[in-house]
C-alpha cells in the first residue's frame, strides 16, 4: 500500500498548486463494450458535461480496438456539440495504442498514446492533438471493485480556431468502479484539469466530479 500512496501523490503533485481561474464541473458518462471476437472489441461512448449554467457539451463516439500480444490497437470517431454559447460542432478522428508497463503493489500500470485529428465548424485548420496517458488500476476486493489513478497530457498543433498548441493541458484523476447488476458497472471519481494559457490568456483549472455507467455485451 505504500507504493500505491506514492503513486497517488505523484499524480496529484503533477497538478500546479494554484491556477489563476477555477471552475467546478460535472461530467456524466454512459458507455458500452461489445465483444466482436476473442481479441476485438467495439466501444461505444457518450458523455455529458455540465457547468454552473447547466449542460455545456455533449460527446458521442466509438472506438474499435484489437489486441495483439497484450497490446491494444484502436481507431475511432467522436462528435462533440456545444450547448452553451456559440453552436460549435467538432469531429474527431482518433487512433491509439495501449500497452501494459508493469505490476505495482498488486495493481497494473498501463500506458496509452492517442492521436486525434480535430475538425470544427468555426475554422478551416485541422488541429492535431497527442494525448499520452499513464494509468494505474488496483483491485480493491474480490467482487470486481477497482481503484484507478491516471495522468494525461495534451499536446497540440496550432489552428485558426484555438490557442491550444504545444503542451496546453493536463488531467489527473482518481476513480472507483464497481459492478452493479449483471454486466453493468458504475464509477465515481474526481478529475483535475489544468489548462496552460496561451497568447496572454490566463491559466485555468477545473475541478470535475465524474460519474458513469458502463455495460458489457
Amino acid at each position: 500500500m505504500r507504493s500505491l500512496a506514492v503513486l497517488t501523490l505523484l499524480v496529484l503533485a503533477a497538478t500546479p498548486a494554484k491556477a489563476q481561474e477555477t471552475e467546478a464541473l460535472l461530467w456524466l458518462s454512459a458507455d458500452a463494450d461489445v465483444a466482436l471476437g476473442s481479441a476485438t472489441e467495439l466501444g461505444l461512448e457518450s458523455e455529458f458535461r455540465f457547468d454552473d449554467a447547466g449542460l455545456d457539451e455533449s460527446i458521442l463516439g466509438f472506438m474499435l480496438s484489437h489486441e495483439v500480444g497484450g497490446v491494444s490497437l484502436g481507431a475511432g470517431y467522436q462528435h462533440s456539440r456545444s450547448v452553451g454559447g456559440p453552436a460549435i460542432r467538432e469531429h474527431r478522428l482518433r487512433q491509439q495504442v495501449a500497452f501494459p508497463i508493469t505490476r505495482v503493489a498488486g495493481g497494473t500500470l498501463r500506458g496509452q498514446l492517442r492521436l486525434e485529428e480535430r475538425f470544427r465548424n468555426d475554422g478551416d485548420d485541422v488541429h492535431f492533438r497527442l494525448r499520452p496517458q499513464i494509468a494505474y488500476s488496483l483491485p480493491l476486493n474480490r467482487d470486481g471493485t477497482r481503484l484507478s489513478i491516471a495522468h494525461e497530457s495534451f499536446i497540440g498543433t496550432a489552428a485558426d480556431w484555438n490557442r491550444q498548441r504545444g503542451l496546453f493541458r493536463m488531467r489527473n484523476s482518481i476513480a472507483v468502479a464497481a459492478p452493479l447488476v449483471g454486466r453493468m458497472r458504475g464509477s465515481v471519481g474526481y478529475l483535475n484539469q489544468y489548462g496552460f494559457g496561451r497568447d496572454g490568456a490566463r491559466d485555468r483549472m477545473a475541478h470535475v466530479v465524474t460519474a458513469g455507467i458502463a455495460f458489457g455485451f
